[in-house]
């Protein structure tokens, strides 16, 4: 079996630097787009309220569903904060070496990606939940 020189090594090092930057950034504009969708979320709750507030009888209707829309809007903008915070951990934890830090590394990193998830599907949810508002008025 063939032996890597140096430069093969090297080479292979910058393709994983190249691989794991595009990586970051993915998950960085992923999680950016997931806070905007749900802050967005929240804010068109608030006008939506806004304007039912003169209407009493549809106002009275669509309240707890603006409302628990807007909070559900609310927890999936927090949950794209969260996603930064565990990817930092994860990459404090790939600066150590040994079993224990490889252990919190991967447990970081599975979390990171169950994480990003999570505003998207409340982002659904909150959609859902407005609709559902919408259709009682």
């Amino acid at each position: 079996m063939r032996r890597k020189n140096e430069h093969e090594e090297r080479f292979e090092f910058e393709e994983w630097l190249a691989s794991r930057a595009e990586r970051n950034d993915l998950a960085t504009q992923s999680a950016k787009a997931a806070s905007i969708l749900n802050g967005g979320g929240s804010v068109a709750m608030l006008g939506l309220l806004q304007a039912l507030v003169q209407k009493t009888p549809q106002f009275i209707a669509f309240r707890p569903f603006g409302i628990f829309a807007m909070l559900i809007f609310v927890v999936g903008a927090a949950a794209s904060a969260w996603v930064f915070v565990v990817r930092w951990m994860h990459a404090s934890w790939m600066e150590f070496e040994g079993p224990v830090a490889d252990q919190r590394a991967r447990f970081y990193r599975r979390a990171a990606i169950a994480l990003m998830m999570v505003p998207l599907t409340l982002f659904w949810l909150g959609c859902c939940v407005a609709a559902i508002g919408i259709m009682r008025i």
